[in-house]
């Protein structure tokens, strides 16, 4: 991911700024090391007792700034569901700092999720940077193998997407991959237990009319999207054609949208443990600025990674 990286992104004359909530975490430390020279890296700490000695970063620290502005923004924000006072108290949690701050363009991006769960990072993000009220968020992996990449989606956010919802999240994961990753045509399948009607069921017909939404709203574009199918037929050519009659589709998908948060969650989770596949993200979708929710079980590479892919994001802003 850092040569591929390399190849596509020039030399950076103004080092974008991004914010780490996780700022006693020593492998995150470590992989900033690898990444100084694209990025101006600001990690939060609660206390300044927390700060190592000789600490080669920035930082910031909760117990010794003043809170006053963020905790004004924050009420203002969301001054129909909080008082003043829980807008000080949040302030005081790293991840809403952190995404005040994005918000308030004092940051070009965050990454959090080492030292916490997956609902504390997202929580203050979809409050603070959710454009609109009724915009749709969805995340999604992305998972390296050598020269093999793959997105899975949605991995973290939806937990039981209706049929338009699910499209919504293969279309938001097909830009991602042309437009982040650079595929040139994202190829998306829907996953499901059944392969070309082979079973029945309310969630198969389900599947299937998100399939047909995704390609009558993505019409205008080069995205294919079959489904609903499942994994070794969608990922495997010699499985597909005895289990598809007459199939023509030759290509591998890039894109596997599966069916709800469950299955896509433990999916890219076994890829990424027993198929030795490095895991990127997850990455949130939607928001108004960049943000990823590293996995707490995840490796230097896989920060890196994420890190990357966060950075690619600022750039085609």
């Amino acid at each position: 991911m850092i040569s591929n990286f390399n190849r596509k992104i020039p030399k950076i004359k103004n080092k974008p700024k991004v914010i780490f909530s996780d700022g006693n975490s020593l492998l995150l430390q470590q992989a900033i090391k690898q990444l100084n020279k694209y990025i101006d890296p600001i990690f939060v700490f609660k206390s300044k007792n927390n700060i190592p000695k000789k600490f080669p970063f920035k930082s910031i620290t909760i117990d010794t700034i003043n809170l006053t502005k963020y905790a004004q923004f924050l009420h203002t924000l969301l001054k129909k569901k909080i008082n003043f006072q829980q807008a000080k108290n949040l302030v005081q949690q790293p991840n809403y700092l952190c995404c005040l701050m994005l918000k308030m363009q004092e940051v070009d991006a965050q990454i959090s999720g080492l030292n916490f769960f997956s609902k504390d990072v997202f929580k203050p993000a979809i409050e603070i940077l959710r454009k609109n009220e009724n915009d749709f968020i969805s995340s999604l992996c992305v998972l390296q193998k050598d020269e093999e990449i793959l997105v899975f989606s949605d991995c973290a956010l939806n937990i039981s997407p209706n049929y338009q919802q699910r499209a919504k999240i293969a279309i938001m994961a097909c830009d991602f991959a042309k437009n982040i990753l650079n595929v040139k045509k994202p190829i998306c399948c829907f996953l499901s237990y059944s392969t070309n009607n082979s079973g029945k069921g309310r969630l198969i017909d389900d599947i299937k009319k998100s399939c047909i939404l995704a390609k009558q709203i993505a019409r205008k574009t080069n995205y294919e999207f079959y489904g609903e199918m499942q994994f070794d037929a969608a990922y495997n050519r010699q499985i597909r054609v005895k289990k598809i009659k007459n199939c023509q589709w030759k290509s591998k998908p890039n894109v596997y949208i599966f069916p709800e948060l469950n299955s896509a969650n433990i999916g890219y989770k076994i890829a990424q443990q027993l198929g030795g596949y490095k895991c990127y993200g997850p990455i949130i979708l939607g928001l108004s600025s960049p943000i990823s929710d590293l996995s707490r079980g995840a490796t230097i590479e896989d920060i890196i990674g994420t890190i990357i892919l966060t950075l690619m994001q600022i750039k085609k802003k």
